[in-house]
């Protein structure tokens, strides 16, 4: 899928209301694509109207929506808070987990 394809497409559902969002975010995935990163930055998902977005490219909405899925799988839930409503030892075993990967992240692979 082409930046073009995805601008596209964006421009194809533009948002039928004005929306304030004080909560911006980056998602970024790396996928391993036979044996090559391949890489994923999403900057704040665009305002648009998402359900002629899935209508006109489901692909592309897809995409925008990685983020998320990533995130419930990897925590298998669907808030963007892995602390959540998460017991104590559950809470204990993510936060050791998220230091176990700081080697991993500063190594540089994962740098853009």
């Amino acid at each position: 899928m082409s930046s073009r394809r995805v601008e596209n497409a964006l421009k194809a559902a533009p948002a039928s209301y004005q929306a304030i969002d004080f909560f911006g975010r980056v998602d970024a995935v790396v996928a391993d694509c036979g044996g090559a990163d391949k890489e994923f930055v999403f900057i704040m998902p665009p305002l648009v109207d998402h359900e002629v977005l899935g209508r006109r490219a489901p692909d592309v909405k897809a995409l925008w929506d990685l983020g998320g899925r990533m995130r419930a799988l990897a925590f298998d839930r669907s808030s963007d808070d892995p602390f959540a409503d998460a017991t104590p030892e559950v809470q204990a075993a993510r936060e050791a987990l998220g230091t176990a990967m700081v080697p991993v992240l500063l190594a540089g692979r994962y740098a853009s």
